[in-house]
């Protein structure tokens, strides 16, 4: 992390001469090892800091204290690196860019490895509890419009005491029903997948729990 210490040094020399955009007062009373240590915490997953670097010097210049943000930014990322912040980050799909420190780096691994396990069954679960949810919609919506084609053929009026359907309508009526009956199948083959996938990743999901445990905190 002394790479943070070099980056504010040549951010410096680059902001020598320009204006910045906090006041003197609040630069001069940041806590820059605070500072430092939220930037770890909370941004660990996605940068080395330097970004948050150049945005603090380009506000504050010269008042930045390099070594207390460093300090700060090390202990945060400490912080950021435990096994159940690990996990719950796989969990949640976000990305991790590999700073931990070595003596922490390998059970964050690993708990990261658990969370993408979790996670990936869980995104398989939800995905085919929507499309089950929509195919009862999609199979209902193919039924009312049948029901609907159904009412329609049967207002037509009695010719001379025989039922005699205008033809036209009577050959449109055939073709509707035929693909009805055509896109229900499809739809009841899709829903017994689901209905047929949900118990089986709720297996998999309780397997993973039975694993896993609470070693990573509830969940």
């Amino acid at each position: 992390m002394r790479a943070l210490v070099l980056a504010i040094s040549a951010l410096l020399m680059a902001w020598i001469g320009g204006g910045t955009a906090a006041s003197a007062q609040d630069c001069d009373g940041a806590n820059w090892r605070a500072i430092g240590f939220a930037d770890g915490a909370e941004r660990g997953s996605t940068e080395d800091g330097s970004s948050r670097v150049a945005e603090h010097v380009s506000q504050c210049g010269d008042r930045v204290d390099a070594y207390a943000y460093e300090g700060g930014f090390i202990d945060g990322l400490r912080a950021f690196c435990t096994p159940e912040h690990g996990f719950a980050m796989a969990r949640a799909g976000q990305t991790y860019s590999g700073l931990c420190h070595e003596d922490q780096a390998d059970a964050f691994g690993a708990a990261l490895q658990q969370g993408v396990r979790v996670a990936q069954v869980e995104t398989r679960l939800q995905e085919a509890t929507v499309r089950k949810d929509a195919l009862f919609i999609r199979r209902r919506e193919i039924n009312d419009a049948a029901r609907e084609a159904d009412g329609a053929l049967g207002q037509m009026v009695p010719c001379g005491g025989n039922f005699c359907p205008n033809r036209p309508n009577a050959i449109n009526w055939q073709r509707q029903q035929l693909e009805f009956r055509t896109e229900r199948a499809r739809v009841e083959e899709a829903l017994h997948e689901a209905e047929n996938l949900i118990p089986e990743l709720e297996g998999q999901l309780r397997a993973l729990r039975a694993e896993v445990g609470e070693r990573y905190g509830s969940w």
